[in-house]
């Protein structure tokens, strides 16, 4: 079997989540709930809450005037990163995440991913009940919502069980975590810009951090959890970091002090693939020297195809041929989605 590389973008998730451009109306939901989560100020215990209340009314407003004020958040952060930034970054990161994860508590997952799983799992294993991923397949997502592991959560038993044990069953890596010798088999799920996660260390000294869940397995309680992580983050800034980590940030290090050699590992991890399958992902000028290492080591004679499944796959293509310049344009077929119907599936090539 070929072995095959999935590259999404945030078009595969638009299905359950508002691609970038759409989160100001996001944030104006989450405002509003907060809003109607003000008590009257009767008791001293009250008058508290509201205090602690209206900081993070006021740190979601600055959120929302930030992404008003540029084209997207991405390109302020960005920004933020360039100046050096990094106590603005910080936060920008922690709102980003809670947004997203509030986002995802109050929808359904994309059905695409559900449909996905369906089709490429293997039966569960008798004695430990855990569905096994073919292992000629790996991820590489640009998104950092966690719509893949709230998908897959949904075939371990119990149904819907803990979005971090699909993590692990499904091997993901990003750059708080990953290691050159971590992956035994082929099948792996890469975060480039990390996930909706805390991260937390216990120490000055502490190598890996601890990986929180923002919002596991929560939909009614979601404005009470969103002021619960909130306010834990902002008494705890010292040790506590937005699971979020752009793939484009500089430095010799990273702000959890991993030296910065991961863009190398995903390289590495991918000069294998014989098919590419790109979904949903524009190539954006702004990721172009990243998508240009990660692509690096992947022989044209040995990739063999090329499928593009997007609403305009001929920008994409262009996109791509510029970005890595030693790919053919004849192994590239375009598969083209209608915007009219969202709930098409992601392609799965013969190879597979």
């Amino acid at each position: 079997m070929a072995k095959i590389t999935y590259l999404l973008g945030a078009g595969a998730s638009a299905n359950a989540l508002p691609v970038i451009k759409g989160f100001g109306n996001a944030i104006n939901n989450i405002i509003d709930d907060l809003n109607g989560h003000l008590k009257p100020e009767y008791t001293e215990v009250n008058k508290t809450h509201n205090v602690t209340l209206k900081n993070i009314i006021d740190d979601f407003k600055w959120f929302r005037e930030m992404n008003g004020r540029h084209s997207t958040i991405d390109t302020y952060a960005k920004k933020l990163s360039i100046i050096r930034d990094n106590e603005t970054l910080s936060k920008l990161k922690h709102l980003l995440s809670i947004t997203i994860a509030y986002m995802q508590a109050k929808s359904s997952v994309d059905l695409r991913y559900d449909t996905f799983f369906a089709s490429i799992l293997n039966q569960a294993d008798y004695y430990s009940n855990i569905p096994k991923p073919p292992d000629n397949i790996k991820i590489v997502s640009w998104n950092y919502d966690n719509q893949i592991e709230l998908a897959f959560s949904e075939y371990l038993q119990p149904p819907g069980n803990s979005n971090f044990y699909a993590r692990e069953t499904l091997s993901f890596t990003s750059r708080h975590n990953y290691t050159g010798y971590k992956q035994n088999q082929y099948f792996e799920v890469i975060k480039l810009n990390g996930q909706c996660s805390n991260l937390q260390y216990s120490s000055a000294l502490e190598e890996a951090p601890i990986e929180e869940p923002l919002f596991d397995n929560v939909k009614n309680e979601a404005t009470e959890h969103l002021i619960n992580q909130y306010h834990h983050y902002i008494s705890k800034k010292d040790k506590k970091y937005s699971g979020i980590n752009f793939a484009w940030e500089d430095g010799v290090f990273d702000e959890y002090g991993k030296p910065k050699s991961f863009r190398e590992y995903v390289s590495d991890k991918l000069s294998a693939t014989e098919t590419l399958v790109i979904i949903g992902y524009s190539f954006p000028f702004f990721n172009r020297k990243i998508d240009g290492h990660i692509l690096s080591k992947i022989p044209n004679n040995q990739l063999q195809k090329i499928y593009i499944q997007d609403v305009y796959p001929d920008s994409v293509a262009t996109k791509l041929l510029a970005t890595s310049t030693h790919f053919s344009r004849e192994k590239i077929e375009l598969i083209k989605v209608d915007p009219n119907n969202p709930y098409d599936q992601f392609y799965i090539p013969h190879e597979l």
